[in-house]
């Protein structure tokens, strides 16, 4: 999805005002960019986002390198911006001047700098309290973390609790699932929950608890086992926070108009990491990591253990009339129109090789229509990384789909024929990318292999372990081998984790959904029902009878598109 990408506290208004620096050097400094600043003896903040002080360093020993950084991006070595600066539980500041070529100095217009210069860099006095200045982390290529700093982790955030206690669920719970809840917690109601790998469910707190963080829960008891700040505009809308590998790290993934910002679920160490987006980046989650592509033919992938540098967007090139579709263990996938395939590393940065290899023709197809998806499931290498391909018959109302394996340009599996009209909807996938739907066909990557669902499907949630939609105005839960079962008015779980031990009792399975009441959002854990239920009727899907073509005379196949969705 497209998203426009302003300058973080960009704004109109303010002339330039001209400051001396320390060398008697002018100024011209404008009014914005200007983050907000707050210092703490273990921590500094700017713009909601917290940064670390190692024991034993002063703040500004920590700060003043990132600032330098920012002010270089957004203004040059000839340039300067502001930053307010204040301590912790002070609401006085001190405006602050930093610039290109590395100096930070007291904002005082038309007159000499007032700060002293230390170890090659400028520190701050105001107030009679030395100050410190912290800015964004947001360069081309961001320094997160270096090989001489210790590892931190992230301090748990004070938020809203579970009840601890179980709730009365008071909606009809999902079948199979018991009615009163393990735990129950209250959450952002403009974002989705998701479920990791290992069954922590990760949450955005409610609005009006002070600053937004992101809550990794157990799922057997709801409380929170850690948590981070989100920084200033993360973590929101249809986007919110999504799950995703970085070199071989499960990480939870949080996007802003400009950054890119993400934390290791598993271990011990989940000190944020941060790369800046280019101008115009739109970030896509189909592979097992994050892809970052944007204008003129770039692709870019995170890395996570460069050794001076630490987090880096690595800028790898598109071929001509090719399209980056997804990303996984350092390596871009690219297609065009034709079915042409490359696998793109940073061992052939700006240099790509000759395609991998191209599409062959499928049985019952005449023409390729399009790559209509690519998908690598997390953890990357569990499952195979697949093309989903649309193909042209001779009948302008019927389709081929098929699976193209994206490491070695190999067919997977049986293509299956449906009708036109039955791939609309777009192409929806669960948090690990491990099934997925193209309008009535079904793609279960463990297989991996693709089915065609019932008559008149349409998808309205997709999990890991099923897929919810309807059918002739029926809701129906389906899972991974197409079997059908009718919902009733059950409410769609977010999730279904398999095995979770409850306090007192052990569950074969725990529900995860949310009720919202007014503007309040609650999400509960719903273990497996004890009180046996009554018989429900499973409908296996049957394949589909084979369309066959109507017009007897082949009718010349139209023109492959040129686009490929992710």
């Amino acid at each position: 999805m497209t998203r426009p990408r302003p300058r973080r506290n960009s704004r109109p208004g303010g002339a330039a005002t001209g400051y001396l620096g320390p060398d008697g050097r002018l100024w011209q400094v404008p009014a914005y960019p200007r983050p907000v600043v707050v210092l703490d003896t273990d921590v500094v903040t700017i713009d909601g986002r917290r940064y670390p002080v190692r024991p034993g360093q002063e703040p500004r020993d920590a700060a003043n390198p990132v600032l330098v950084e920012l002010a270089l991006r957004l203004r040059g070595e000839a340039g300067a911006i502001h930053a307010d600066v204040r301590t912790t539980g002070s609401e006085q500041s001190w405006p602050v001047v930093v610039t290109g070529t590395g100096d930070v100095f007291d904002a005082t217009p038309t007159s000499s700098g007032s700060g002293t210069r230390r170890n090659g860099r400028l520190l701050l006095a105001g107030g009679g309290v030395l100050v410190a200045v912290l800015g964004l982390a947001t360069a081309v290529v961001v320094v997160v973390s270096t090989s001489s700093a210790p590892a931190a982790t992230v301090a748990v955030v004070a938020g809203p609790a579970p009840t601890g206690t179980p709730v009365p669920y008071p909606q009809l719970p999902p079948p199979g699932f018991s009615q009163t809840a393990a735990w129950s917690a209250p959450i952002d109601p403009g974002t989705t929950p998701v479920i990791t790998t290992t069954g922590q469910i990760v949450t955005v707190s409610p609005p009006g608890a002070g600053e937004r963080t992101l809550d990794v829960r157990d799922p057997a008891t709801g409380i929170t086992a850690w948590s981070a700040v989100l920084p200033r505009g993360a973590g929101t809308g249809s986007e919110g926070v999504r799950l995703s590998q970085v070199e071989g790290h499960e990480s939870v993934v949080a996007t802003t108009s400009t950054d890119l910002t993400w934390w290791p679920t598993d271990g011990e160490d989940h000190t944020p990491r941060t790369v800046a987006l280019p101008v115009g980046a739109v970030v896509s989650f189909a592979g097992s990591t994050p892809l970052v592509t944007w204008p003129a033919q770039h692709a870019g992938i995170l890395t996570d253990s460069t050794p001076t540098t630490g987090a880096a967007l690595t800028d790898l090139a598109v071929p001509a009339g090719a399209v980056a579709v997804g990303a996984t263990a350092g390596t871009v996938i690219a297609v065009n129109s034709v079915g042409q395939l490359w696998r793109l590393t940073p061992a052939t940065a700006q240099f790509p090789p000759a395609p991998v290899a191209t599409a062959a023709l499928v049985p019952g197809a005449s023409a390729l229509e399009s790559v209509a998806a690519y998908t690598a499931p997390t953890p990357a290498g569990a499952t195979p990384e697949l093309l989903v391909l649309t193909w042209f018959t001779p009948d302008p109302a019927v389709r081929v789909v098929s699976l193209l394996d994206a490491t070695t340009g190999a067919p997977v599996g049986a293509p299956v024929t449906v009708a036109r009209s039955d791939l609309t909807g777009g192409w929806q996938t669960s948090e690990h990318n491990t099934l997925g739907t193209l309008g009535r066909v079904l793609l279960d990557t463990t297989v991996p292999a693709l089915r065609t669902l019932p008559a008149g499907w349409a998808t309205t949630a997709i999990s890991d372990t099923q897929v919810h939609g309807s059918a002739a105005s029926t809701p129906m839960v389906l899972t991974p081998a197409g079997v059908a079962t009718p919902t009733g008015s059950g409410v769609i779980p977010l999730g279904v984790i398999p095995t979770v031990v409850i306090p007192g009792a052990i569950a074969a399975g725990l529900a995860v959904v949310t009720a919202t009441a007014g503007t309040l959002t609650t999400l509960y854990g719903l273990p497996t029902s004890t009180t046996p239920a009554g018989p429900t009727p499973s409908v296996p899907v049957p394949a589909p009878p084979a369309l066959r073509p109507t017009n007897p005379v082949p009718s010349p196949a139209p023109a492959p598109t040129s686009g490929a969705a992710s």
